[in-house]
């Protein structure tokens, strides 16, 4: 499948519709790490009508070139305006069915070299710029001092 913009998504049997009572666009999800957390971001805004939510965990906005991946701590990368980003989810959701908003979650590391803190707070910038959203009702930052307290946090959520 080719997205409008150009990009190319796949069509696999993860994302290809399903009959039954205990799949339905409510219960579908999409998530990854680093490159993947990528194609979740490009999944959600391409297949906004499939899916219900979305996680990034150390990824880019959606239609972010490579110029944003550092490599090193120097070099923090560099990432298009979050307005270029909203208008890229945009004009990839020409139908009315892919208007709709759904809930993305994006962790980042502080201490991630490669794809500098920026690409998650840009996912974050671009959804609510996109959608017309209330910065205050869906962003947020939890600071965490360590993995054992993020891992803590998380089994009382799940």
């Amino acid at each position: 499948m080719t997205t409008r913009t150009g990009g190319h998504t796949s069509r696999s049997g993860a994302i290809e519709r399903r009959s039954g009572p205990f799949v339905t666009e409510r219960r579908r999800y999409v998530t990854g790490l680093s490159s993947g957390a990528g194609m979740s971001v490009a999944f959600a805004v391409a297949q906004s009508a499939y899916f219900a939510a979305a996680g990034s965990v150390e990824g880019l906005p959606y239609s972010e070139t490579a110029s944003a991946v550092g490599f090193f701590c120097s070099n923090p990368g560099s990432f298009k305006p979050v307005s270029a980003d909203a208008v890229a989810m945009q004009t990839e959701q020409q139908r009315p069915e892919e208007h709709r908003p759904i809930a993305i979650m994006a962790l980042h590391s502080r201490n991630d070299c490669v794809v500098n803190i920026l690409g998650s707070e840009s996912i974050r910038d671009s959804w609510i710029r996109r959608y017309g959203l209330s910065p205050t009702a869906v962003a947020g930052k939890i600071e965490l001092e360590d993995t054992q307290t993020a891992v803590e946090m998380l089994r009382t959520v799940l």
